[in-house]
């Protein structure tokens, strides 16, 4: 069950793994509205847990960074690793009781992580080359 509160917010569980799908795809959806041009492979996993600063900045939305010991944690870990190397990149969503029954996310927050995103993308043009390096 869904639960909106006060002040732009939702309650509910599983808010981490269904925000960040819809993150994705409005993001994708935006990127193109707005004349993106690369080609976007999107994936939404079971095991989860380049930066995106630029992107945030470029959109004046406020970003904190979150330090990390080479790991994230989450099958992206896995996915870049994969034959040569798959770019790869990971968005935190800001969350409260992250992984309880009751999550807590402002809906400002899930805004600016699909601007970002989609700033991010329509920044990704043909002059970068996301192939794998040869080796």
């Amino acid at each position: 069950m869904n639960r909106e509160l006060l002040n732009d917010r939702l309650c509910a569980r599983g808010l981490d793994d269904r925000l960040g799908g819809y993150i994705i795809l409005e993001a994708a959806k935006k990127a193109k509205e707005r004349g993106g041009t690369c080609g976007i492979y999107a994936a939404t996993t079971v095991g989860e847990e380049l930066t995106k600063h630029g992107a945030a900045r470029n959109v004046h939305i406020k970003y904190q960074w979150e330090n990390g010991c080479g790991r994230t944690c989450t099958d992206a870990d896995a996915i870049h690793m994969a034959g040569r190397g798959i770019p790869t990149t990971v968005m935190s969503i800001p969350l409260r009781y992250m992984h309880n029954p009751a999550e807590v996310c402002s809906m400002k927050d899930v805004q600016g992580c699909i601007d970002v995103l989609a700033e991010f993308l329509c920044g990704i043009g043909s002059d970068i080359c996301l192939k794998p390096l040869k080796g």
